[in-house]
């Protein structure tokens, strides 16, 4: 901060001498990921406390948003007819627009009928903590720092996305990061994601296979 201050006072014209700040290296990137079987134990959980909390996770995992977005959404954000979400504002400061899958409609469409106040919340709640909680617990995993937390699924959805071949720009869009950095630092590879990548590069059998990254 101290740094930047600096250098606009300079720009705006102040003859000035601006110092070199040495920063420290930032690593304080989680790479907790979601594995597949976990996954289904989360939704199953989930399922079982209700609906509306069934659907919270399964945009979690689809879309890869952040819970203040997903509590930000209202019943006028679902567009049943064109079958799309429209988030309208983003930690980024960015509207963002996305599809609806087949597999959501089905989980969405009971969430929405009949509800005649579209100024509503789409989930009736301003936090989803003590949901949370209770849905680790049931799919037998700790939660918070210590286990699971449901920023976790943000990054998660971007590694699966990149692994089934989505490009970076498209996942960028999805999910809301404007530069490739912060994406990225989310989108981190783990063991199995590498040990995958060699074994598909070492099979002959698998010539013409697209590797995430669009390498081939």
């Amino acid at each position: 901060m101290l740094g930047r201050a600096l250098k606009l006072a300079k720009q705006m014209g102040m003859k000035i001498d601006v110092p070199w700040i040495n920063k420290l290296p930032e690593d304080n990137a989680r790479k907790v990921f979601v594995d597949s079987e976990l996954e289904v134990k989360i939704k199953k959980a989930a399922a079982e406390l209700g609906l509306w909390q069934r659907v919270f996770v399964e945009m979690g995992f689809l879309y890869g948003w952040r819970k203040g977005e997903l509590l930000s959404l209202t019943v006028s954000d679902v567009a049943l007819t064109d079958r799309s979400i429209r988030l309208r504002t983003s930690k980024n400061g960015e509207p963002r627009e996305v599809p609806i899958t087949e597999g959501l409609l089905v989980l969405l469409l009971p969430l929405i009928t009949g509800r005649t106040d579209r100024t509503a919340r789409l989930f009736p709640t301003d936090d989803f903590r003590s949901e949370w909680a209770t849905i680790c617990a049931k799919a037998g995993v700790a939660s918070g720092k210590a286990g699971i937390t449901f920023h976790d699924l943000r990054r998660t959805s971007a590694r699966n996305k990149r692994n089934d071949g989505m490009p970076v720009q498209g996942i960028m869009e999805l999910q809301g990061w404007k530069t490739e950095a912060m994406f990225r630092r989310y989108a981190i590879t783990d063991i199995a994601d590498k040990r995958k990548w060699l074994e598909m590069s070492q099979n002959p059998s698998k010539e013409g296979v697209s590797l995430p990254g669009g390498q081939a």
